[in-house]
């Protein structure tokens, strides 16, 4: 491989592996989100779909391949960079696609994809870069009460902790990411910030996974490709991260984020899986209107007061295996566009929930359609 000697280029070859292998069983655990017949509407980014679905199953059996070629070391390069280019095309087409999971292992494919002397040091930054904005996103009573308190439930019963030692705990998990995250790019601190992140996500995989809450299980294979591309990206290396270079990888993953809290950057584009500040969205609706519903969808709907209610993120992890895109226009758009191709004579209100970032408070917002 030109520009380095053949144990890099053996090290560059495994991170592929790992990408792609990672990123395959996630996109195993999610098929309907990418291909066949479905109910929760596609969102396409420029509000106009791109793909039929000849189209969506071709690109999406050219992305599995690349993948597996990638894996495979079968021209890796050209392979990651066909993926990614394949994955930005399938994400126009539905923004509902566009996972944490799937923007952290797109951008590795292409960055392991460019420059093979520089490939390390870029991907260090951007894993390094993604930890810090992850624990950033955290900051604030949400993600104690909320994600931190989940996670923690397959180990300690919801009852038997204090507020104040779940604040505490919270507190300390976040700054453990933080700082994982930013020493991941110091070179002598390297290694120990590897060995402690790589523990964070043992430590999710028991609580998310079948030992632990068996939830959401698309992220599993993320978690555990992380834990194995951390001691490849740490160990044996000598890499300096350097900003000089790299600019275009520091604004969008390290500036970009930033902008987060002020409404002008997604959440998932700020690698705010667990955050408490995420919108939520819930569509009301009267027994009549439960009742024109297709049955797969009723499913969903549970009893409310006043009728039924539906939540659109348990009916995108039922339905598709992962969530839905956690902002106020996709939510927005989904019950558009489903009502658009299964009219309802009866109203329904979607609510949305958006907590104010820190400081938990929150702001609902109802519209009838």
């Amino acid at each position: 491989m030109p520009g380095v000697d053949d144990g890099e280029a053996r090290r560059l070859n495994a991170m592929r592996a790992v990408v792609s292998l990672a990123f395959l069983g996630s996109l195993a655990l999610s098929q309907r989100a990418w291909v066949g017949e479905r109910l929760y509407p596609r969102l396409p980014a420029l509000d106009v779909p791109l793909l039929g679905a000849p189209g969506e199953l071709a690109l999406t059996a050219a992305l599995l391949a690349c993948l597996a070629a990638c894996a495979l070391g079968v021209r890796p390069r050209a392979s990651g960079a066909l993926a990614a280019g394949f994955v930005t095309l399938l994400v126009l087409d539905d923004v509902t696609r566009l996972q944490p999971w799937v923007y952290c292992w797109t951008a590795a494919l292409l960055v392991l994809s460019c420059d093979a002397a520089r490939a390390r040091e870029r991907l260090l930054l951007l894993v390094g870069v993604a930890y810090a904005h992850s624990a950033l996103s955290k900051l604030g009573d949400g993600f104690a009460s909320g994600p931190f308190a989940f996670i923690l439930s397959p180990f300690v019963a919801p009852n038997s902790i204090s507020r104040p030692a779940l604040l505490t705990l919270a507190g300390l998990s976040i700054a453990a990411e933080l700082a994982g995250g930013l020493l991941l790019l110091v070179r002598r601190t390297r290694v120990v910030a590897a060995c402690g992140l790589v523990g964070m996500h043992v430590a999710l995989l028991l609580s998310l996974g079948p030992l632990g809450s068996n939830w959401n299980a698309v992220v599993w294979p993320w978690n555990l490709g992380l834990a194995l591309l951390l001691p490849l990206l740490a160990f044996d290396g000598a890499q300096r991260v350097q900003l000089r270079g790299n600019w275009t990888l520091a604004v969008v993953f390290g500036l970009c984020p930033l902008l987060r809290p002020l409404g002008w950057w997604d959440h998932y584009a700020s690698f705010a899986l667990y955050s408490g500040d995420k919108p939520n969205g819930v569509v009301y609706m009267s027994a009549e209107a439960h009742a024109e519903l297709p049955q797969a969808v009723r499913a969903w709907a549970h009893d409310d007061v006043d009728g039924y209610r539906l939540s659109l993120k348990t009916w995108s992890l039922g339905e598709l295996g992962v969530p839905p895109y956690p902002e106020q226009h996709a939510y927005r758009a989904a019950l558009r566009r489903f009502l658009a191709a299964h009219p309802n004579p009866h109203p329904m209100q979607l609510e949305i929930t958006v907590p104010a970032v820190y400081t938990g408070a929150t702001r609902v917002r109802r519209t009838t359609y």
